[in-house]
């Protein structure tokens, strides 16, 4: 996965002894190695041949608590978002470390598409966006995303 050959990552994805969670000393799975390096077409066959497996941790978390879908969103990746939300076992509310779930970056980041996608989604909790708006933002934020 670090170095983007696809067609290694795709035939070690068929192995049966591959661990696909396998996490490095910093806690980097694959998953989360692919989605932060995603900028080409051999990253995006990475991911497709990852997220095909069976035994895949989609909400696997790297050091600080952050899942693939909290780095997908906050590098603004659209499609892969929605390729993420796809997934049956995805967790949408998991906070990391700092208590940022991925709805509340995608409040912070100016991917406004990306903050709509999650809003869309029936399993969301919004009360991460709130709280997140009351502590980086104060008062006046949290009350702009509430419903008139």
């Amino acid at each position: 996965v670090l170095e983007g050959n696809h067609l290694a990552a795709q035939m070690l994805v068929r192995h049966a002894a591959i661990d696909i969670n396998h996490q490095t000393s910093h806690h980097d799975a694959p998953l989360l190695l692919a989605v932060k390096r995603l900028n080409d077409v051999s990253s995006d066959l990475i991911l497709g041949a990852l997220l095909s497996h069976s035994k895949l941790d989609v909400n696997i978390s790297d050091s600080n608590g952050q899942t693939a879908l909290w780095h997908a969103v906050n590098r603004g990746h659209f499609d892969l978002v929605k390729l993420l939300l796809r997934q049956n076992d995805l967790r949408l509310n998991d906070p990391d470390r700092y208590g940022v779930t991925a709805l509340a970056r995608a409040a912070e980041r100016p991917v406004l598409s990306v903050l709509e996608l999650l809003l869309q989604q029936r399993q969301i909790c919004i009360n991460s966006l709130l709280h997140t708006s009351c502590l980086r933002c104060g008062l006046h934020a949290a009350q702009a995303t509430l419903p008139q």
